[in-house]
């Protein structure tokens, strides 16, 4: 039998306060490393970094470290294409003074 609920399960009287200070910091998955190393060695192309993260969708492994704290821009950028058609691409790059030291890295 299921019990009947006051307040529905996400209310604020349910949840509880985190202490941060003592977790253990975030991991960083295998796309998402290759993809923070590479934008560490200079700007990317979207294709690039589809390329890089294989099987997963490059702009989602993008906002997955956006979300993480990691500052990247993308700019679009006129390109010709083989065909000779105009078009444009976006091309990624680590923000400037937002980001913290990563890894050891600047």
């Amino acid at each position: 039998m299921k019990k009947n609920r006051t307040t529905p399960k996400g209310s604020p009287r349910n949840r509880t306060t985190t202490d941060y200070t003592n977790m253990k910091p975030r991991m960083l998955t295998r796309p998402q490393r290759l993809v923070l190393n590479a934008l560490l060695d200079g700007p990317h192309t979207r294709r690039e970094i589809d390329l890089l993260t294989g099987g997963y969708s490059g702009p989602v492994v993008i906002h997955q470290l956006r979300k993480l704290g990691v500052a990247i821009e993308c700019h679009m950028v006129l390109y010709i294409d083989n065909f000779g058609r105009p078009g444009r691409r976006g091309v990624y790059r680590l923000g400037g003074k937002g980001n913290r030291r990563i890894g050891g890295r600047r």
